[in-house]
């Protein structure tokens, strides 16, 4: 009855382990307790997944995936080719400003909130 009136169902049972209930938890209680805490602890998951605050790690992990070969892509294979032609005849300087700008633009393009198709 304790501990089903009491706030927290583990409240007993962390007491217990550190010494503090004056009466030692019976194996009964200890798994009722422990029943207790994990019911908490899968509802306060199902809860935060409801709300959207969990995503899969799997998907997450391929969008990622996605993401990075995106990039990658547009780095080794379009970025060169519309850069051959832009390039030429410019001074150095302008060549590191032309090709700063690209990457920062690709980059922006990564960051992107919502972009991870390619």
């Amino acid at each position: 009855m304790e501990i089903h009136l009491h706030r927290d169902p583990a409240h007993r049972w962390h007491d217990a382990q550190k010494g503090i209930a004056a009466t030692p938890l019976s194996q009964l209680e200890k798994a009722r307790t422990w029943s207790f805490v994990e019911a908490a602890q899968i509802r306060r998951l199902k809860r935060e997944q409801l709300q959207g605050k969990l995503h899969d790690v799997e998907d997450c992990r391929a969008r990622r995936r996605r993401q990075v070969l995106l990039v990658r892509n547009t780095l080794t294979r379009s970025l060169p080719r519309t850069l051959a032609a832009e390039l030429v005849g410019r001074t150095r300087r302008d060549m590191e400003r032309v090709i700063r700008d690209r990457l920062v633009a690709v980059c922006d393009g990564f960051a992107a909130e919502g972009h991870d198709e390619g």
